[in-house]
């Protein structure tokens, strides 16, 4: 029994057959990417012979469909593949009739089954390819998603009640110079704006801290409502006391 004979001994599953034979070239140290776009123009057209051999190849076909535009190449990388026991090169030396290839069944090291070579996380056996990057980083962004989630969900934001924000008005008016009656307005300001905001901030983030943003509406408060006695002083020109302009400076 020859050897494409023997390379045809079990049905050939698509899958298994092309990830072992792109495993096989990655080892080929000399091979380039017109050996890769040769091989795979040749597995095509395996394919659509049903994986029957041999397969009846046209050169231009050939070399158009793996962009190879040298004669010279398209022999050499046929001869590559050959002597690393990819194909089986039959040519005709006739123009007008068409070569002929053996396409030979490709084993890893350990003939595993299409599940194990298709298994990522399957570090037991050897594998064809190896696990994707994009993939590990998926799984492992959402394992933090996860994690972040749970985080998050034992610290749910929940809006304070009028008697909250009053108390820590009271905790905070010496620091700020809060009067009694302005605990009592500024209390209900802050809940009734906030509260018609649906609790967001900023442009479109949702309350996360209470206290933080009451300390923030202070700060604005302090800043645009200024003390009685800064009032009176920036209008102490505009008094009503009694002069008497008589007596000399």
């Amino acid at each position: 029994m020859n050897t494409a004979e023997n390379s045809m001994k079990k049905p050939v599953n698509f899958i298994h057959q092309f990830l072992s034979a792109m495993d096989k070239i990655s080892e080929e140290k000399s091979f380039n990417p017109t050996h890769v776009s040769l091989y795979v123009s040749l597995f095509t057209r395996w394919n659509l012979n049903h994986f029957r051999n041999p397969i009846s190849i046209n050169r231009e076909e050939v070399m158009t469909i793996s962009k190879i535009g040298s004669k010279n190449t398209y022999h050499k990388c046929l001869k590559d593949l050959q002597k690393s026991g990819f194909i089986d090169y039959l040519p005709s030396h006739n123009p007008m009739k068409g070569s002929q290839i053996n396409m030979l069944k490709i084993s890893t090291t350990t003939d595993t089954s299409t599940e194990q070579v298709v298994d990522k996380y399957n570090t037991t056996t050897t594998q064809v390819v190896s696990p994707s990057l994009n993939n590990i980083n998926s799984i492992n962004n959402t394992k933090n998603i996860d994690i972040g989630s749970n985080k998050n969900s034992t610290k749910k934001f929940k809006p304070p009640k009028l008697d909250e924000v009053k108390n820590y008005l009271k905790e905070k008016s010496k620091e700020y110079e809060l009067q009694k009656k302005e605990i009592d307005q500024e209390a209900e300001k802050f809940l009734n704006y906030y509260s018609a905001k649906g609790w967001i901030v900023g442009k479109n983030s949702k309350m996360k801290d209470w206290q933080a943003a009451l300390r923030n509406w202070l700060l604005n408060y302090k800043k645009f409502n200024p003390s009685d006695t800064k009032q009176n002083q920036a209008g102490h020109l505009h008094n009503n006391e009694i002069k008497d302009y008589d007596i000399p400076l």
